[in-house]
C-alpha cells in the first residue's frame, strides 16, 4: 500500500542522507517532456494482450541532490538524490487519471572540464496514481528500478543546468468483480522522459 511505499522510500532516503555533507547539497526544479507511458506484457485473466504505448503530458519534478565535489583533482565522484514528480496526465482522449513516481538514487559523475560532467544514476522508485487512473476494484501498484543518464552544465558556483534521460519501472495489477467472477488485469509499466532542470547548490 501507499504507506509501505513511503516508509521504504524514507528508509532509503535516511540511508542516503547519512553520507551527505552540507556543502554538497542542492535543490532543483525539473521540466519533464517527451514522456512515454509504455505498458508491456498486458494480460487479462492470463490471456496475453501485447503492449500499448501512450504519450504523457509535460510535467514538473522537484529534486534534492548531493554531489559532486571532485576533490583533489579527481575525474570521478559519487552522489545521489531524491526526485518527487508532480502528478502528470496521459495525453490520450480515453485515458483518465494521473500517475507519478517518487525515486531515491545514487549517481556516478565523470568530469570532462570545469563546466561539464556526465551523470549515470540508478535507484528505486514508488509507483503512485490517483483514483481515476486506478479505476474500480482492488488495485496494487508496485514500484521498481529507476535509472538516468545525462549531464550537468555548470553556470556558476551556485547554479547548474542538468539534462537527463530518465526511466522508471513499475507494475499494475487490478482485480475487477464482474457478477460472480473476477477479472484480473496486469501490466508492466515503463515511464521514460527527457528532463531539464535548473539546480541551485548551497
Amino acid at each position: 500500500n501507499q504507506g509501505d511505499k513511503m516508509r521504504k522510500l524514507l528508509l532509503l532516503s535516511i540511508y542516503l542522507f547519512s553520507y551527505m555533507q552540507a556543502s554538497n547539497n542542492a535543490i532543483g526544479l525539473g521540466l519533464d517532456f517527451n514522456g512515454k507511458h509504455k505498458m508491456t506484457d498486458i494480460t487479462i485473466n492470463d490471456d496475453d494482450y501485447g503492449n500499448e504505448n501512450f504519450n504523457v503530458d509535460m510535467g514538473y519534478s522537484l529534486n534534492y541532490l548531493y554531489g559532486p565535489s571532485f576533490e583533489n583533482g579527481s575525474l570521478f565522484d559519487f552522489g545521489g538524490g531524491l526526485e518527487y514528480q508532480i502528478p502528470r496526465d496521459i495525453n490520450e482522449n480515453d485515458a483518465e487519471g494521473q500517475f507519478w513516481f517518487n525515486s531515491v538514487y545514487f549517481s556516478l559523475y565523470r568530469k570532462y572540464d570545469d563546466s561539464l560532467c556526465g551523470i549515470a544514476s540508478i535507484g528505486l522508485g514508488t509507483f503512485n496514481a490517483d483514483d481515476k487512473y486506478e479505476g474500480e476494484g482492488i488495485v496494487t501498484l508496485i514500484g521498481g528500478l529507476y535509472y538516468a543518464l545525462g549531464f550537468n552544465f555548470i553556470v556558476n558556483e551556485n547554479y547548474y543546468v542538468q539534462g537527463l534521460y530518465k526511466t522508471n519501472h513499475g507494475k499494475f495489477s487490478q482485480l475487477l468483480f464482474v457478477g460472480l467472477s473476477g477479472l484480473d488485469i496486469d501490466y508492466k509499466l515503463e515511464y521514460s522522459r527527457m528532463s531539464l532542470s535548473l539546480i541551485y547548490r548551497f
